[in-house]
């Protein structure tokens, strides 16, 4: 259960974060690869609260669909769930542009070791 305060302080943490860590600005995109998700908002937000692009992708998508869209996109930032983290990971080493891979966990979900996750750039 998320308050619209929890929704407020996660957007602004969000933007700082992607702003001052990851380098998104005007000139970025970020992609992300997830089903629906109680994250999503916030991450929509901020995104567009860093004056960034943000391109979203089907979580059903291959490695070779995603890889076309982020090139294209030219997304320097690729956010995924942890169920697609296999495909977005094998994506993201060929990508031309991505240089950072964040990734949303469900509840007691612990990522692999050295994956940024949303929860740990949030505050």
């Amino acid at each position: 259960q998320r308050t619209f305060r929890d929704f407020y302080h996660a957007t602004r943490g969000l933007a700082g974060s992607f702003k001052y860590e990851f380098g998104v600005s005007e000139k970025s995109t970020v992609c992300i690869f997830c089903p629906n998700h109680v994250d999503y908002l916030p991450v929509t937000l901020s995104v567009g609260l860093c004056g960034a692009k943000l391109t979203p992708v089907n979580p059903l998508y291959t490695r070779d669909e995603l890889l076309v869209i982020l090139d294209s996109s030219q997304s320097s930032v690729l956010i995924a769930h942890i169920n697609t983290l296999g495909t977005a990971l094998e994506a993201a080493k060929t990508s031309k542009y991505v240089q950072h891979v964040i990734v949303m966990t469900e509840q007691d979900e612990t990522p692999p070791e050295g994956v940024v996750t949303l929860d740990s750039i949030k505050d």
